[in-house]
Order: C-alpha cells, then sequence, then structure tokens
C-alpha cells in the first residue's frame, strides 16, 4: 500500500467527489445512545475492502454504532489514495467527508463525543485532516499507520518525504497551527480531540519519524489548550508500559494524561507492519496477529467520551 499514487492524479470535473457506503447495526432502533465510525480506507482499497479488513461491522454490530465508510473513486486517484498532499484537493474531499458525518450525526441524534473517526495509512491522514479541520464534531481520532496534518502540500514533497529519514519538511508546530487554523476557519473555534496512535515497528511504508512528528504535531496541540501558545504550558503525565502476550505480538503502550484525561495514547505494536493490528486472515495489508487495534480503538474512545 502507498500513500500517493504519484504518476496517476487524475484531474476532472469529479475532483473531490467522494462516495459512501453506510452500515448500521440491526437493533437501531432501540438503541437509546448510537455511536457513529467514520471508517477511512487506505492506497488500493476501497470501502468494503476495508470493512472486511478490520471486521469494523462486527464491531459496530456488537457496540451499537453506525459507520461511515467513506470511498475514494478512481477518477479522483486511481490507487484510490486519498489526496492529503494537494490542499485544494483535501479541502475538498474532507469538506465532503464532514458534510456526510454532520448528515448522520443530526439524523440519528449522534452527539460529536461520540463520535470516533479513524483510518488506515492515507486513510488515517485524511481521519487527521477531518478531525482537525472540524475539531469539535468528533469526539476521538484513531490513526493506524498514518502521517501529521498536512505533512505534504504537493506531489513530489510527499514522495520525498515518504523515503525522508528526517520526514516531513515541515515542523510539528507548523502542522499544529496548521490544523488549529483550519478548525477556527471553518467552525469559529478550536478544541483538542483526543488521539490514538497505532503503528508497527516493521512498517516498510511509514518511517518512523513520521510518528514522532504526528506525536508533536498532536502535543503542540494539547499545549495550546490552556492559554492559546505553544510554550510548554500544559502539563501531561507520561506513562509508559510493555504488554506481552502469548498469543499475539508483544506492544509498548505510551500515555499523556493530565488528571483522569487521557489525551494521547501511542501503541507501537513490535513485529507489525503496515498492516491493519489483528485485523482479518487473507488480506495484504491486514495482520491477524497483531493485537486488536479495534479493541484498543474501542476501548480508548469509551474512556475519552465519559
Amino acid at each position: 500500500m502507498r500513500f500517493l499514487s504519484i504518476l496517476f492524479i487524475l484531474f476532472s470535473l469529479n475532483t473531490g467527489a467522494v462516495g459512501f457506503k453506510v452500515f448500521k447495526p440491526s437493533d437501531i432502533k432501540s438503541r437509546k445512545r448510537l455511536s457513529l465510525i467514520v471508517a477511512i480506507h487506505g492506497c488500493k482499497q476501497e470501502a468494503q475492502l476495508f470493512s472486511d479488513i478490520t471486521k469494523m461491522t462486527e464491531l459496530a454490530e456488537r457496540e451499537g454504532a453506525i459507520v461511515l465508510f467513506p470511498e475514494q473513486p478512481r477518477w479522483s486517484n486511481l490507487d484510490r489514495c486519498w489526496n492529503w498532499f494537494l490542499p485544494f484537493i483535501r479541502k475538498q474531499e474532507v469538506q465532503r467527508i464532514y458534510n456526510k458525518v454532520q448528515e448522520i450525526q443530526q439524523r440519528y441524534r449522534v452527539r460529536p463525543k461520540d463520535t470516533l473517526a479513524l483510518g488506515l495509512s492515507s486513510g488515517a491522514a485524511m481521519a487527521n485532516t477531518l478531525v482537525q479541520c472540524f475539531s469539535s464534531s468528533f469526539g476521538t481520532l484513531a490513526m493506524h499507520s498514518g502521517l501529521m496534518y498536512a505533512a505534504a502540500d504537493g506531489i513530489s514533497e510527499a514522495q520525498e518525504i515518504l523515503l525522508r529519514k528526517e520526514g516531513a519538511y515541515k515542523q510539528p508546530s507548523e502542522s499544529a497551527q496548521e490544523a488549529i487554523q483550519c478548525s477556527q476557519e471553518n467552525q469559529n473555534t478550536f478544541s483538542y480531540v483526543p488521539t490514538i496512535l497505532v503503528v508497527g515497528n516493521k512498517d516498510e511504508r511509514l518511517l518512523p519519524i513520521h510518528t514522532t512528528q504526528t506525536k508533536k504535531q498532536l502535543l503542540f496541540q494539547i499545549d495550546f489548550l490552556d492559554d492559546g501558545l505553544f510554550n510548554q504550558s500544559f502539563s501531561l503525565k507520561k506513562e509508559v508500559r510493555k504488554v506481552k502476550s502469548s498469543d499475539s505480538y508483544s506492544y509498548t503502550h505510551t500515555t499523556y494524561k493530565k488528571e483522569k484525561q487521557n489525551y494521547l495514547s501511542v501503541i507501537e505494536v513490535e513485529e507489525l507492519g503496515h498492516a491493519w493490528s489483528g485485523g482479518a486472515r487473507g488480506f495484504k495489508n491486514s495482520d491477524p496477529l497483531g493485537p486488536s487495534a479495534n479493541s484498543l480503538i474501542w476501548s480508548f474512545f469509551n474512556q475519552a467520551r465519559k
């Protein structure tokens, strides 16, 4: 899976168009409190394949959640990658996804804090964009193998940073400032959305520096909360624990908390490549031997919305 299709970006009148598939739990009418999951696929995937890989509808049926699967059409990108690296197209795509999110929230009375956005690879980059630009409409962000907000602003730059050991040319503080500005422009406010990052330490597509930069972007945004400045005035307690299992890969779980609020969790999975951790068997970009990303994400989501 690649983050982008460098050679096959197709510009047309339909640029920025997004398709959607929606899953509803069978007991939707009897549920007093519904959740919404926005599940965004990666490159060379489409909605149904991402659903199969992640087993997201199984989770949704059990937990009483609607799942919105945005789908990138081939006329926008022949590899079905999200155009996170093209500012104008990125803005169009994320606006169309948000419009659908808002429609579902209003129709089914789903509260923002009960809304979770997640994605894999380029889908994680798009989930990050979605949440940062419409921060007051989401309760949790989950990024699996993704990049910091607006990590690149052009095709050639995107190609370079994916291979560059120093990562993005843009500094995490710049990314954080742009994210805050996007939310303020769209919703006249900025709200930090609790975030969980999941990444494999054998990921052949995502260099470790990108996870570091994403983490720093988010920490800058957290620091902004108390006085509107990046000055390290917002104190967080960092906790690190190793989790070992006999039937799945071990992982390191790092949390950044203030009092009882977990602002950021980072799950670094040993032996995991560029694949959904704990995903279904028989699919590329899915590793059933990893700890269940679904369980880790849902647990974080439940804590964040209390």
